[in-house]
């Protein structure tokens, strides 16, 4: 219990770390002074936001939900009962 309890703890700081430096990158994008053209830069970074936004939930099921391993070489690790 207290091993689930130390690794769920360090997930969640990941995880946190994460969001705080997803919530300072995104508006950084948005209204750097150093940009010229603030309108095509949040278009690009709308753009680099969706396409990151997509390739997660795809890695994720790749890794975690797909039953079928590919010739043995990946093995799936949706029976590992996490």
């Amino acid at each position: 219990m207290l091993k689930a309890t130390k690794e769920s703890s360090a997930v969640i700081g990941i995880a946190g770390a994460i969001g705080a430096l997803g919530g300072f990158l995104i508006p950084m994008t948005f209204g750097a002074p150093w940009i010229e053209d603030p309108v095509s830069a949040v278009k690009v970074a709308f753009g680099v936001f969706t396409g990151f936004y997509v390739v997660c939930p795809a890695t994720t099921c790749f890794v975690y939900v797909r039953t079928v391993s590919f010739a043995g070489r990946a093995p799936s690790l949706a029976g590992a009962n996490i």
